[in-house]
């Protein structure tokens, strides 16, 4: 095990770690499988030659297929990625990030620029909400660096990567705060599948501030849900923290509202690079 990535890796229990490996492992494969289908299909049609009585017919335009299925905005009008530089600031936005493996945040773009949530979305349960998918990202690059690099060290074959996001900036000026003791309180009954149901499956309506809040900001849980079930009380939860020393906050975006709403502002906001290439980021302008 690589020692860099220990604040990280008990972040989840082992058996979590694992499943996602082998999720990320599948995944590389499964793209090295369509390109080589790609580039097979694509060969075999440059072999066979066209008979020469035959009249050329009139080019059909591609339709908007999509890369993915599931949490997706669609349209009709392709567009082609490009590569650039990601921006260091966009006006009237606020950039927030997401580090982990090439295939998996690649795949937040269709083929015609739209963006797909499907594998972005955090499976709950998660530190501010037991059973809502909702959007997770963290406005510290150094943060999403570690998190690239820790899915690297686990599949070597997928390159370390970040997603930015420049989201509207009153997303965050909107926003509502949870730390000290409401915040052990939310990641306590959210992470704790024993407790939430031993309170009716439901969270207490003195937390419905943080639970109902279109964004929500705050600490980032160190201790594993299986070892958080293991725990007697709220306070033994730890925060997680850099490398550095620092510690790591969450925006977390409400899935059942907010959703819909990043899928159509933030098409044409959103850039994925890898660390090998920085600076050729892919891109759909607006």
């Amino acid at each position: 095990m690589d020692t860099r990535f220990e604040h990280l890796r008990k972040s989840q229990s082992a058996a979590f770690w694992a499943l996602d490996t082998l999720d990320l492992s599948w995944e590389f494969l499964d793209g090295l499988d369509r390109r080589l289908q790609k580039s097979k299909d694509a060969s075999e049609l440059r072999s066979i030659s066209p008979d020469a009585s035959a009249k050329p017919s009139r080019a059909v335009k591609p339709g908007s297929s999509s890369l993915n299925t599931g949490l997706h905005s669609g349209s009709s009008s392709l567009k082609t990625a490009v590569e650039e530089e990601t921006p260091k600031q966009v006006e009237g936005r606020t950039l927030v990030y997401k580090g982990g493996a090439y295939t998996r945040l690649i795949s937040i773009f269709n083929a015609d620029g739209s963006l797909n949530l499907t594998k972005i979305v955090s499976t709950p349960p998660c530190d501010f909400h037991p059973i809502r998918l909702d959007l997770y990202f963290t406005k510290q690059w150094d943060v999403a660096v570690e998190y690239a690099g820790f899915a690297h060290t686990r599949v070597p074959s997928q390159e370390p990567t970040v997603l930015t996001a420049a989201i509207p900036s009153e997303y965050t000026s909107s926003s509502v705060e949870v730390f000290g003791h409401d915040w052990r309180k939310l990641v306590w009954l959210s992470r704790n599948r024993s407790v939430f149901l031993q309170n009716g499956g439901a969270l207490p309506g003195e937390l419905s501030a943080y639970t109902e809040a279109d964004v929500l900001i705050g600490l980032t849980c160190r201790t594993g849900g299986e070892q958080i079930e293991r725990m007697t009380s709220a306070e033994e939860l730890t925060v997680l923290k850099t490398q550095k020393g620092d510690k790591v906050t969450q925006v977390a975006l409400n899935g059942a509202r907010m959703i819909p709403r990043f899928l159509e502002e933030c098409r044409g906001y959103v850039w994925v690079a890898s660390m090998r290439a920085p600076k050729r980021a892919k891109h759909f302008r607006p």
